[in-house]
Formats: C-alpha cells, sequence, structure tokens
C-alpha cells in the first residue's frame, strides 16, 4: 500500500486553503496525475481568457485616420479598411495553448510600414508603444484566476 500527501508551494500561496492529495495503490496514484495534467484545450482556454483584452489595448494603440477615405485604401491593388479591424489570432494556436495576437496577412505589410517605418515614412514603434503599456499585472490576474477555476473542476482543491 501506498499513501502519498502532497502540497505544492504554488498552491499553498494561490489557494489560501490547505489543499492536499490523498491516494492508496499505484493505480490511483496513477489516476491522480492524470488530474495534475491540463489538456491542451484547457491550457488554451487559460489563455483565451486574456485575448479579448490585449486585443483590444492594441486596437487602442494602432494607428487610425479618422478622416481617411477607406474606399480609396489599397494595397496591391486590392480595396482595403482601417489597420485596426484586421487585428485577429488563431485560438489555441500552440500546444501550450499559447497564440500569435497580430494582423492577417492582408494587411500585414502596412502594420509593418507604419510600425518600422519606409524610406518615405518616419517608423511610429506604436507595436512597441502597445507592448509596453500593457498592463501584464492583470493579465497574468485573469489567466491565473481562469486556472484556478479549470483546476478546481478537475477535483484538485478539495
Amino acid at each position: 500500500m501506498v499513501y502519498v500527501k502532497s502540497q505544492s508551494s504554488a498552491e499553498k500561496i494561490h489557494s489560501g486553503a490547505t489543499p492536499t492529495v490523498s491516494v492508496q495503490g499505484e493505480d490511483e496514484i496513477l489516476n491522480q496525475l492524470k488530474n495534475l495534467v491540463l489538456t491542451r484545450k484547457e491550457l488554451s482556454e487559460i489563455v483565451e481568457s486574456v485575448v479579448p483584452d490585449i486585443e483590444e489595448h492594441l486596437y487602442e494603440y494602432t494607428p487610425y485616420d479618422e478622416d481617411a477615405d477607406i474606399e480609396k485604401k489599397k494595397l496591391y491593388g486590392k480595396p482595403i479598411g482601417h489597420l485596426r479591424d484586421y487585428i485577429t489570432h488563431k485560438p489555441n494556436q500552440y500546444p501550450d495553448g499559447g497564440t500569435d495576437i497580430g494582423f492577417t496577412s492582408k494587411v500585414a505589410p502596412i502594420a509593418r510600414w507604419t510600425n518600422w517605418g519606409t524610406y518615405r515614412q518616419k517608423p511610429q514603434f506604436w507595436f512597441e508603444k502597445s507592448f509596453e503599456t500593457l498592463n501584464f499585472d492583470a493579465i497574468f490576474k485573469k489567466e491565473g484566476e481562469t486556472a484556478k477555476k479549470i483546476i478546481a473542476e478537475k477535483g484538485l482543491f478539495k
């Protein structure tokens, strides 16, 4: 018979309570270990909880000209609208649940040109400014709350 009682320091800090995992026998240990691993879908759910906030922040920093005639804006002969209308991401893009947030391929060249400049246009570095002003504490706090919810649903915090 095997008896395991476990408390990680992260669990102690984040939950306030003292979570424990009690199992007897090898089969129960293996079943409990399966619960400790988050699936790709669960990891993606944690990341997706903050994506709208990051996209909104990027939207606010993306250059925008209210007076621009969007009917006349073209890229390689194809009409385009405002750059900020093309902010996107791919949910569950990577095995760790991560995703890239940026612009569709349709307007990616414009995003690069306006950010880094060209030989005719000075760089604006708006993308870097948006990254520097992003409230990472709020982002990580929201991700942490989502992670706690998912872990609680798996029955790890009793």
